[in-house]
């Protein structure tokens, strides 16, 4: 029966729905209508990049789509028959219709919707800079009770996007404009999403900021999966206020430009209050007391103080004169630069802190840390100082990659102090000591004492664990005194001044050493050379293990064990022509190739005496130094890969041999030794030198610590 026979038959039948099975066209019939054909079509959906599940309404007809894909309305429509179609719930996108509403013509319509993810807050209680909760994200971030910086989240900088599309994290990437931020893929089962945790290393608030129309920088995320390439809208991510700082700095939530110098100091009036700076020497001090959750960022500040305050953030600061923070609780501290203070950074009666990166030079003290309890500093370099760096009463701080040059004096001292921990230490070219250390149950692991006039270290009572030590070229290697008492292993302790120096020295009061590994001594191919008086553990003159000592006894010669003396221009430092210069105050102490490079004194052939001591103003002649090791030298991979049973105990801790704990990774205690479930690096060589480039995972498996994971440097030496 043909279509018009069928209208036909419908009419008389009183009315009849038919459909035709081949196109999907529906048509209907009028009963009485005296045979009238009218044509119905059908209304379609097409859905195309969508998230998460959405809703299309039109009338009381809901379709709900779970992918990308169409779907047609059940219902046909009229020619001249109007529609108007409804979205909802929008979840983590924004859709588009076209054409949301309209007149149906003669033909079938498909609508077209087009999504796209929205850059959202993680927790959207906290959506704004400067909000935080605590750090399960359940409750707010308690102010008076936090006891390091990440026992909160900051909500600013959480952000995350949909990517719609992905199977999983295979081939999705991210980034946005700003590149602001560091994204990472997360496979939730039924969604993809990209997430930023963080700042990007470098990166701050100052470069989310438009100081023009004082506003938020619009923002957008370039999203790359194995199918399709997109963005997400360009805008706003914060709708915190900014303004130009006005005297008093007091409204919560405010970001504070600083635009000039007519302001002669600035004090934070609030809680949850931003200071951006960029006036370089000329700008005021920046003081706050007993304000909470205070962020400063800029490339130019007086003096700045924190005195009573919790959660604060000094990021990315140019400080000129000191910044000093007092009887506060978890401040965290990134990417710091003082230069000429009396103290540059310092830390008093203070809870919790975090230093992520400073530098700091010309400074009378370079840091001093007083009556701290709990925290870490990571990435310190200071050269140029008159006075060591200070760690006095304090407790449970792990300072980790810390390089202290050309001091006029010892470069750190560590006295009555406890549970200190230090890592990675490279200390040359000093005008007295490297290191000296009274501490009780405290750790030295991975350091090299180069190129100083006196002792490279020096212990003077208490209890330490110390191994991967490297003394080289310095008057004289290590010494025990007042009994310290000692355990460790794998120290190379070679001595300089043509084999005058002792390499090792254990005196007065029963100073007690426990050493295994190896012990490398010796004065430029002389003898070893060790000084044992009422202690036990090393033997007089020979340098033997006895008593409780199990070592292999090495000798060796200075000279092959670094590359020492660089001789060609250093391409990322200014101040030199073929690695040498005169000395002059505003040397760049801290650009060079390599992270393991430092200004020192020129001298003769290394080793030599000429060698030793500070490149300062009284001694001009200047040379650039290199402490990376030479590829399987001496110094270089003394020890193997640890097992999961190669454990040691210190001070109540069980933790795996020449390995250290990757501090401020969100896993662990973040005290420095490699414990069960923490994420570790392993130190085959002697000193603070352990290999360059890449990481890589090693296999461990589990045994007396368990959950470990364990990377190593691609590349060792040179």
């Amino acid at each position: 029966m043909n279509r018009a026979r069928l209208a036909i038959a419908c009419a008389l039948l009183g009315g009849c729905h038919l459909v035709n099975d081949l196109t999907g066209y529906e048509f209907t019939g009028e009963g009485g209508g005296g045979g009238q054909d009218q044509p119905l079509y059908t209304l379609r959906v097409r859905v195309e990049r969508l998230s998460t599940p959405l809703e299309v309404t039109r009338g009381d007809e809901t379709l709900i789509f779970d992918t990308d894909g169409s779907q047609p309305f059940t219902t046909p429509l009229a020619a001249g028959e109007s529609f108007a179609i409804e979205l909802g719930p929008l979840d983590g996108q924004r859709c588009t219709i076209d054409p949301p509403s309209g007149t149906m013509a003669s033909a079938d319509l498909e609508i077209a919707v087009l999504c796209t993810p929205i850059v959202r807050p993680q927790h959207p209680e906290a959506p704004r800079w400067l909000d935080y909760l605590a750090a399960d994200g359940l409750g707010p971030c308690d102010a008076a009770t936090v006891t390091r910086p990440r026992d909160c989240l900051h909500g600013g900088e959480k952000r995350a996007v949909y990517v719609p599309g992905a199977a999983d994290c295979n081939g999705v990437s991210g980034q946005d404009h700003e590149q602001a931020f560091v994204w990472t893929c997360h496979d939730e089962g039924e969604r993809v999403e990209l997430r930023a945790e963080a700042l990007a290393p470098g990166k701050g608030l100052a470069e989310l900021i438009d100081r023009e129309t004082l506003a938020f920088l619009p923002n957008a995320v370039d999203i790359t999966t194995p199918s399709a390439s997109f963005s997400t809208d360009l805008e706003a991510w914060w709708d915190n206020p900014v303004r130009a700082v006005d005297g008093a700095q007091d409204a919560p939530g405010t970001i504070y430009l600083v635009v000039d110098d007519s302001i002669p100091s600035l004090v934070v009036g609030a809680d949850r209050v931003a200071i951006l700076t960029d006036l370089g020497a000329g700008q005021p001090p920046v003081v706050a007391n007993g304000r909470d959750f205070v962020w400063v960022e800029g490339s130019g500040a007086g003096d700045v103080v924190m005195n009573a305050s919790s959660m604060a953030v000094l990021r990315n600061l140019t400080a000129f004169g000191e910044v000093r923070v007092v009887g506060s609780r978890a401040p965290r501290i990134q990417g710091l630069t003082v230069t000429g203070g009396a103290t540059c950074l310092q830390l008093e009666s203070t809870i919790g802190a975090a230093v992520e990166g400073a530098t700091m030079a010309r400074c009378q003290r370079p840091f001093q840390l007083d009556q701290v309890t709990g925290g870490l500093a990571t990435r310190l370099s200071a050269a140029s100082c008159v006075l060591a760096g200070l760690v006095s009463g304090s407790s449970d701080f792990a300072l980790d990659d810390v390089t202290l040059t050309s001091f006029e004096g010892p470069a750190l001292t560590v006295a009555g102090s406890e549970r200190i921990h230090l890592s990675r230490l490279l200390i040359a070219s000093t005008d007295d000591d490297g290191l000296r250390m009274d501490c009780t149950d405290c750790s030295v692991v991975a350091a090299t004492a180069m190129l100083s006039t006196a002792w490279g270290f020096r212990f003077n009572g208490g209890s330490l664990h110390l191994s991967n030590l490297l003394a080289v070229a310095n008057g004289s290697g290590m010494s025990f005194e007042n009994g310290a008492n000692v355990v460790g292993r794998d120290w190379v302790a070679v001595s300089s001044r043509n084999g005058l120096g002792t390499a090792v020295n254990v005196s007065l009061s029963g100073s007690q050493v426990a050493l295994a590994g190896v012990l490398k001594v010796g004065g430029l191919g002389m003898a070893a050379s060790c000084a044992a008086q009422q202690s036990s553990g090393i033997e007089d003159v020979t340098c033997a293990a006895i008593d409780q000592s199990s070592f292999t006894l090495q000798s060796g010669n200075a000279g092959g064990l670094l590359g020492a003396k660089v001789t060609q221009d250093d391409g990322e430092n200014p101040s030199d022509t073929a690695g040498a210069a005169t000395f002059v105050p505003s040397f760049d102490w801290f650009h060079f190739e390599r992270p393991t490079r430092f200004w020192g004194q020129d001298g003769g052939s290394f080793p030599d005496v000429t060698n030793q001591g500070a490149c300062s103003a009284t001694s001009p002649a200047c040379r650039i130094w290199d402490a990376r090791l030479r590829a399987n030298g001496a110094a270089t991979q003394q020890a193997a890969v640890p097992t999961p049973n190669d454990v040691t105990t210190f001070a109540g801790q069980v933790f795996l041999v020449s390995a250290l704990e990757i501090l401020d990774d969100g896993l662990g205690d973040d005290d420095g030794y490699c414990e069960s479930q923490e994420r570790c690096l392993h130190l085959p060589n002697a000193g603070a030198y352990q290999g360059h480039g890449a990481l890589e995972e090693l296999p461990l498996g589990d045994g007396a610590v368990m959950g470990v994971e364990l990377w190593r440097f691609a590349d060792n030496g040179d």
